[in-house]
C-alpha cells in the first residue's frame, strides 16, 4: 500500500512537471463539462413548445445560478437566461414577474445596457410606473447617448406619444455623439510574442483625401507577429476595402478581408467591416509569411463611411417624415433645420424597404445555391423551399443536392431589420455528416447581409451570403434556425 501511494505521488509530480499541456487539456475538459451542463439546461428551456414549461425550467436554472457573479465562467449562461425569461414574461404581459427578473438582471450587471432597457420597458407597461420608466430612460440617455439601443428606445417612445420633434432631437444627439468626423485618432497595437499591451502601441491619425479615403502610417519594430487596429470608441464606421501595406526591405500589400480577422464590437460586411457603436471596437490579424522580421514603415488604407441606422432613416425619410417636416418648420430653429436637411441628404440609399414581418410570418422562403467547378451560381443549381415555422419561429429544412460542391449560398426574403439565427448548417451524404462552422467559415459573398456570430441581419433586397467549403459530394443540406 505504501509503495502504491508513493508511485501515485510520483506520477502526479511527473505529470505536473513534464506534461503541462496534459494538465491544461484536462482543465479545459473539466470546465467544458461543467459549463455544458448548464448550457444544455438553457437550451432545453429554449426549445420547449409550452411556454409555461420553458419558464419553469428557466426559473429553476436561475435558482441554481443565483450566486454566479458577472465575471464567473457561468456568467454568460446566467445573462442569456435572464434575457430569455424577461423577454418571455414581457411578451405574455406578466409584468410583475418580468419586473422581478429585470431588476435581478440589473443587479447582476448594472452596466448591461440591454438589462437597463428591459427594466425600462417593463416599467413602461405598468401604468402607475410609466413616469418612472420615462425618467429612468432619460437618465440613461444622458449617461450613454452613444448607446444606440437607448436612443432608439427613447425616440420610439417619443413617437408613440406624438412627440416627433423630441424623437428627432434624440436622434440628433445620438448622431452628433457617434457619427463624428473621421479625423480622430485610432490606436495601433503590435504583438511580438507577449500579446497586445499598451507598451507596444501608438496613436495614429488618418490622412483623409477625396471621398473619405483614409490613410494611416506607422512604424513597426522587428518580429511583429500580429497587428491590431482600434477605431475610436463609440464611433460608427463602415470600413470599406481595408488594405495593409508595408515598405522595404520586403514590401507587400495585403487586402485584410482575405485574412482571418478577429473582431470585437465589429461586424464583417460585404466589402468591409463595420463598428457597432461599442466603447472598445478593434480587429486584429496574424501577419502573412511574406512580412519579414525587420523594421517596417507600414500603411493602412481604407474608405470610411458613416451608415445611419434604420430607425433614423424611418424617422427622417419614412412614415414620420411629413410630421417631422411640419414640426421643424414650426419650431423655427435654423440650426435644427440645417441639421435636418443635412441628415436627410445623407440618407441617399436606394433601399427603402419597411421593417420586415418575417418574424410574424408562418413560413419563410430560403433558397440554396451551390457550385462545384463552375465559376458562378446559377438557377440550374438551386432549390427553394417555403418552410413552415413553429410558434417560437424555429425552422428546420432539408434540401436535396446530389452534387459535388465547393461553394454554398443561402438566399433569404427581401427584408430590412429581420435577423436569422442559423443554429445548424449540415452537409449530408450516405456515410457522414459535416457541420459547417459559420463563425469561422470563409465568406466569399455577402449581399445586404451582416453577421454577428451565426446570426445574420437582413438589410434590403435579395439578401444572401455564400461560403467556400472543402470539396465534397453532398446528398442534402440541412438548415435549422430561428427568425427574430
Amino acid at each position: 500500500m505504501l509503495l502504491f501511494g508513493s508511485l501515485a505521488s510520483l506520477s502526479v509530480v511527473l505529470l505536473f512537471q513534464y506534461r503541462p499541456a496534459t494538465i491544461n487539456k484536462l482543465d479545459r475538459k473539466i470546465v467544458s463539462t461543467y459549463v455544458n451542463h448548464y448550457r444544455n439546461k438553457l437550451e432545453s428551456a429554449r426549445v420547449q413548445t409550452q411556454k409555461s414549461q420553458s419558464l419553469k425550467q428557466l426559473e429553476e436554472l436561475l435558482a441554481e445560478l443565483e450566486t454566479i457573479q458577472k465575471r464567473d465562467r457561468l456568467a454568460v449562461i446566467k445573462r442569456n437566461s435572464l434575457d430569455q425569461i424577461t423577454e418571455a414574461y414581457l411578451e405574455s404581459a406578466e409584468y410583475e414577474k418580468a419586473l422581478f427578473w429585470a431588476e435581478t438582471w440589473v443587479s447582476f450587471d448594472e452596466r448591461d445596457i440591454l438589462a437597463s432597457i428591459r427594466l425600462c420597458k417593463t416599467l413602461y407597461e405598468i401604468p402607475e410606473r410609466k413616469r418612472e420608466a420615462l425618467a429612468t430612460l432619460e437618465a440613461l440617455l444622458k449617461k450613454v447617448p452613444e448607446a444606440e439601443l437607448v436612443s432608439q428606445t427613447a425616440a420610439g417612445w417619443a413617437l408613440e406619444e406624438g412627440r416627433t420633434l423630441d424623437a428627432f432631437q434624440i436622434a440628433k444627439r445620438h448622431i452628433e455623439r457617434t457619427y463624428s468626423g473621421f479625423d480622430i485618432h485610432w490606436t495601433v497595437f503590435w504583438d511580438t510574442g507577449a500579446g497586445f499591451n499598451a507598451s507596444q502601441s501608438s496613436s495614429t491619425y488618418p490622412a483623409i483625401t477625396g471621398q473619405n479615403n483614409a490613410k494611416f502610417e506607422f512604424e513597426l519594430p522587428k518580429n511583429v507577429a500580429r497587428i491590431r487596429l482600434d477605431p475610436p470608441p463609440n464611433a460608427v464606421y463602415a470600413i470599406k476595402n481595408p488594405v495593409f501595406m508595408w515598405q522595404a526591405p520586403t514590401g507587400g500589400t495585403q487586402p485584410l478581408l482575405d485574412l482571418k480577422l478577429q473582431l470585437h464590437q465589429m461586424e464583417r460586411k460585404y466589402g468591409g467591416l463595420e463598428t457597432t457603436g461599442g466603447n472598445d471596437p478593434h480587429f486584429h490579424w496574424r501577419m502573412p509569411e511574406s512580412f519579414s522580421a525587420k523594421n517596417h514603415v507600414a500603411h493602412f488604407e481604407t474608405q470610411l463611411e458613416n451608415p445611419l441606422p434604420e430607425w433614423i432613416r424611418e424617422l427622417v425619410t419614412g412614415r414620420y417624415s411629413p410630421q417631422l417636416n411640419l414640426a421643424i418648420a414650426d419650431h423655427g430653429n435654423d440650426d435644427l433645420s440645417e441639421f435636418y436637411v443635412q441628415t436627410k441628404a445623407a440618407l441617399t440609399s436606394d433601399i427603402n424597404i419597411p421593417p420586415s414581418n418575417l418574424a410574424k410570418a408562418e413560413t419563410i422562403s430560403i433558397s440554396v445555391y451551390w457550385s462545384g467547378e463552375q465559376k458562378f451560381f446559377s438557377e440550374k443549381r438551386a432549390t427553394t423551399k417555403a418552410i413552415n415555422m413553429g410558434s417560437d419561429k424555429h425552422f428546420n429544412a432539408e434540401y436535396s443536392i446530389n452534387s459535388s460542391l465547393k461553394k454554398l449560398r443561402l438566399d433569404f426574403p427581401d427584408s430590412a431589420g429581420a435577423k436569422v439565427l442559423i443554429e445548424n448548417l449540415r452537409l449530408l451524404d450516405e456515410t457522414s455528416t459535416v457541420d459547417v462552422d459559420l463563425i469561422n467559415a470563409r465568406y466569399v459573398l455577402m449581399h445586404n447581409v451582416s453577421r454577428a456570430g451565426n446570426t445574420f441581419s437582413l438589410h434590403g433586397k435579395d439578401p444572401h451570403f455564400a461560403i467556400k467549403i472543402d470539396e465534397m459530394n453532398v446528398d442534402s443540406v440541412l438548415i435549422q434556425g430561428q427568425v427574430h
